[in-house]
């Protein structure tokens, strides 16, 4: 099954979630993958069709917000390729720059795509 990441920002209104996450990574690339990977088997053991996943304002702590993105962005898509009753991952995000990182590094990763697909 193929599922959908989408972006949004908190307090927009959204329908309810099975399932919501604040993610606790300890500042590093491999704890932030972790923290994803833990939250997406806890929703996928519990059957939720949708997870809300918080981002902190800036990053987690070590962790650039575009490198952040880069790496929540690429763990959820790599998640919804694979099997799994997750249909849908929002990424919600506190104020309109946040939001324009992972929007841009969203569309970048979609053009990285097409662009395969070209050639």
């Amino acid at each position: 099954m193929s599922g959908r990441v989408r972006i949004c920002e908190i307090g927009a209104a959204q329908p309810p979630a099975a399932a919501t996450a604040d993610l606790d990574a300890n500042g590093d690339e491999p704890s932030l993958r972790a923290a994803l990977a833990r939250e997406l088997e806890a929703a996928r053991a519990r059957g939720c069709r949708t997870l809300d996943v918080r981002v902190p304002e800036a990053g987690p702590a070590g962790v650039s917000l575009r490198r952040c993105a880069e790496i929540l962005l690429e763990e959820a898509r790599s998640h919804l390729a694979g099997a799994s009753c997750i249909e849908e991952i929002r990424f919600l995000l506190r104020g309109e720059p946040a939001l324009r990182v992972f929007e841009s590094v969203d569309d970048a990763a979609r053009i990285a795509e097409q662009a395969k697909r070209w050639t």
